[in-house]
């Protein structure tokens, strides 16, 4: 008899990650002579998913009215297959408590999270599987890292060019919290170094109004700044893989990519950022890649000798991002994904 499997999830990463884990259950099903039906349909409804023998649930970041409704759906079917794949750190704790003794298996993206997904109502099996997507972003960076030559010119904001090898390029990608932006761009401006070029990738839906960018302008205007648009490095990817130092603030993807390319990062730690996070729905605020070792701490006062730091001692930071992100035996995690689904 033939099983049935839906994909769902009401995050924008579930159209990425959604599709590879149909794909992995295609690859096991030809593997083991199987016949299995999987299906990812975004944000599907309780009813549509009444259909099915096992559901898949990447459980979302905010608005969990669609994530209950399925949860509800699954406890009234009974004896369907309910199965929470973990698409980042810890995203296992944005189910209801209530839920979580009516799941059949469980995904942790690390070892550390599993004893306390046990402790936390996840009753039955919990199974560590590195997220899939993950390997995109790694790739993407690793793709990247000679994207910019030491002997090119670089354009500038303003006009001007500098040679690449005679700067120490500084990344920090915005996020939509204008105020926040500017405080981190200050603390940033006010300790670059002297050969110091910053990039800024203001986030597309920021929203900064006039009195904002006024502010922001006044205390850049002493700083060089990269044109990333007219370099063609208008892309995170591509930053993260060529800066000296990246910084970042609230959840960002790239980071956990940069962890395992190994590249040199900071973390802007504040209780500004810590809210941010907090409405961004991060456990207590905090983003697990600085957390973990991943990428160093950097504070308002401190920032500048942090910069400072990281540019001369650019391995710094490889052994914890070693220790606690090594690179896995594949990305191509969907078979394992496909063994919990179906078996675990």
């Amino acid at each position: 008899m033939a099983k049935s499997v839906l994909v769902t999830g009401f995050d924008a990463i579930a159209k990425s990650l959604g599709p590879m884990m149909v794909a992995g259950l295609g690859a096991y099903a030809k593997a083991h002579a199987l016949d299995i039906k999987a299906d990812f349909i975004e944000g599907a409804g309780a009813e549509q998913s009444l259909g099915y023998d096992t559901v898949v649930l990447i459980p979302a970041s905010r608005q969990r009215e669609g994530d209950n409704a399925i949860l509800d759906a699954a406890a009234v079917h009974g004896d369907q297959r309910l199965v929470i794949v973990s698409d980042t750190w810890q995203a296992w704790r944005r189910i209801a408590p209530e839920y979580r003794g009516e799941v059949s298996a469980l995904t942790v993206c690390f070892a550390e999270e599993a004893e306390a997904a046990r402790k936390e109502g996840y009753a039955f099996g919990v199974h560590v599987v590195t997220p899939p997507h993950w390997g995109k972003m790694y790739d993407g960076i690793m793709n990247a890292h000679v994207a910019v030559q030491s002997d090119e010119m670089l354009p500038l904001v303003g006009g001007g060019t500098r040679r690449r090898s005679g700067m120490k390029l500084i990344y920090f990608g915005g996020a939509k919290n204008p105020p926040l932006m500017n405080k981190v761009l200050a603390a940033i401006a006010a300790g670059m170094p002297a050969d110091g070029v910053l990039c800024f990738r203001p986030h597309p839906a920021e929203g900064a109004n006039e009195a904002v960018l006024a502010e922001r302008a006044a205390f850049l205007a002493s700083v060089r700044m990269l044109d990333h648009k007219k370099a063609k490095l208008d892309d995170s990817n591509t930053m993260v893989a060529n800066a000296d130092v990246s910084i970042f603030v609230g959840g960002p993807t790239d980071s956990i990519g940069g962890a395992y390319a190994r590249r040199p990062m900071l973390y802007f730690d504040d209780p500004d950022v810590t809210a941010h996070n907090l409405a961004q729905d991060l456990p207590e605020g905090r983003w697990f890649v600085p957390e973990l070792g991943g990428a160093h701490y950097a504070t308002e006062k401190n920032i500048g000798e942090r910069l400072a730091w990281l540019i001369a001692k650019p391995a710094a930071l490889v052994a914890s991002q070693e220790a606690f992100f090594p690179l896995p035996a594949t990305w191509d995690t969907g078979l394992a994904l496909a063994e919990v689904i179906l078996n675990g």
